[in-house]
């Protein structure tokens, strides 16, 4: 724009020196004429006039020529001076749509440090109509806090400390809720070096400012969480722990960094677990549970365990991020509390509240597959007796040493549970052959008849064992029971230490 400028300067020169020329060229047609004129009025010879006429029509038709183009020259440089003005006129058009319609913020300021121009944006960022910024200078919408460090920019540019500076700063919309903005502002010189107009360019970054803060406030977080935190990468490798995770696991960023969870493995799931636990997670974006990790000392722990996936705006996954905490002491509680509700005390077999569960359970698995199952009820023979005439340590010996008994003598499968007092059951999962039954009966009133040495004391006593089958004598679980109990009561009417089956009581 400025080469235009200049080349309209040029021509609108050599256009003066035209007009000056043809005013020039007009002078001397006059002063030819008015030779004639006195020729003529000179008693001269004819051949004086004729001379005197031709030379003046020469020079004429010479200066008209002359005349002619230097009028044509004008008028081409009267239509280019013309576009050049319609072309200036456009890009001042142009340009002012430009900083109307930027994107972002734009202002000037003149001399007497008040606003002259700003745009629609710079408009939106403070909340004030252009009207209302005539009026006012950058310190007017300035944020309290930041006006010192402001007006410390603002001194040097008007000082000619410095043509340009950049700044973050706080203005006060018209709302009055703060708006951080991103300032750059440049002087424009004029012709004699001295500074005419300051041009401002303003970037709302409110949100960047408040990413920013929940980033320092998340950071903050986690490294002064209690709970352990790691983040992993999109290949699950880690990228980063936090100070509680150190503190819990025993190892350090600089252990761990780039390498998969998997260091904390303790063994103690198999690969249906990881392969259910990655299913869950890929499908719902997120896993809770328990699961045992092993510390960088060895030491196997608990944890309670939350992941969450992260995802890009794109919607691919970016991290991983889990939040865990040891509760090993929890779970121990947990489970002494589990097995006092679910075990005998004495003899550590599955009590009656256990028992009665295992025993709907398959209950079910008979009814999935189809296949029958077999209850054996126990009762001590004489157990009583010993219990009155040693007492109560004694029995209870005895107790401990006839489970062990019975348990030697069946399946791995197979469920042992004692009521109470003297009496035992047996949940044979699967069982379809009775000879079977026979088999592990007799080993049972065997090992149950042979001597206990309780102390200092030696005592016999005996089982009298009731069978019941599961669908064929009842459906029902509760009645399965009560036919394996009659059945064991006539096993007592027969004498005792021997069994009975409920499908051949008479």
């Amino acid at each position: 724009m400025d080469k235009d400028i200049a080349h309209n300067m040029a021509q609108h020169q050599e256009l003066e020196h035209l007009r000056t020329e043809v005013h020039r060229l007009q002078k001397m047609v006059d002063v030819l004429i008015e030779r004639a004129e006195q020729s003529m009025m000179t008693p001269n010879s004819a051949f004086d006039v004729f001379q005197a006429t031709v030379l003046l029509e020469d020079q004429v038709r010479s200066r008209t020529a002359e005349l002619e183009a230097a009028l044509h020259n004008n008028e081409v440089i009267s239509r280019e001076l013309q576009y050049t003005k319609e072309k200036i006129e456009e890009n001042q058009r142009i340009l002012k749509n430009i900083v109307e319609y930027a994107p972002i913020g734009m202002s000037i300021i003149d001399a007497t440090h008040r606003y002259t121009l700003v745009n629609q944006a710079f408009c939106q960022i403070v909340g004030y109509e252009k009207a209302e910024l005539m009026h006012m200078s950058p310190m007017d919408i300035t944020h309290p806090d930041d006006k010192p460090v402001s007006l410390h920019h603002l001194n040097g540019l008007w000082s000619s400390y410095y043509d340009t500076y950049q700044l973050e700063k706080r203005y006060l919309h018209k709302s009055g809720r703060p708006v951080w903005v991103k300032l750059t502002v440049s002087t424009i010189f004029d012709t004699q070096g001295i500074p005419n107009i300051y041009i401002g360019q303003v970037e709302d970054i409110t949100i960047k400012r408040q990413a920013e803060e929940n980033l320092r406030l998340a950071a903050k977080v986690f490294n002064c969480s209690n709970e352990a935190m790691m983040v992993t990468d999109q290949q699950n490798k880690i990228v980063t722990v936090n100070n509680a995770f150190s503190k819990l696991t025993g190892y350090t960023l600089a252990d761990v960094i780039g390498q998969s969870p998997s260091v904390l493995g303790s063994g103690k799931h198999d690969r249906s677990f990881y392969e259910n636990f990655w299913k869950q997670l890929n499908v719902n974006g997120c896993w809770e549970g328990d699961i045992w990790n092993r510390k960088k000392t060895g030491e196997i722990f608990v944890e309670r365990l939350s992941i969450n996936t992260v995802f890009d705006n794109a919607g691919r996954i970016q991290n991983y991020v889990a939040l865990f905490s040891d509760i090993t002491a929890e779970h121990q509680a947990a489970e002494v509390i589990w097995e006092h509700a679910n075990y005998d005390a004495l003899t550590k077999l599955p009590n009656r509240h256990l028992f009665f569960d295992r025993l709907e359970q398959a209950k079910l698995h008979a009814d999935r597959t189809s296949k029958s199952m077999a209850l054996m009820f126990i009762d001590l023979d004489e157990f009583k007796a010993v219990n009155d005439n040693l007492g109560h340590q004694y029995g209870d010996d005895l107790l401990i040493q006839a489970s062990a008994r019975i348990s030697q003598n069946v399946r791995e499968s197979d469920s042992v549970a004692r009521m109470g007092g003297d009496e035992f059951t047996i949940i044979f999962p699967a069982m379809t052959q009775t000879k079977h039954m026979v088999e592990i009966a007799t080993h049972i009133n065997h090992a149950l008849a042979s001597p206990f040495v309780l102390g200092k004391h030696e005592v016999q006593i005996s089982a009298s064992i009731g069978i019941a089958f599961y669908p064929q004598d009842s459906l029902d679980t509760q009645h399965l029971i009560d036919c394996a109990d009659k059945a064991m009561y006539r096993s007592k009417q027969q004498g005792r230490n021997t069994f009975n089956f409920f499908a051949f009581l008479t």
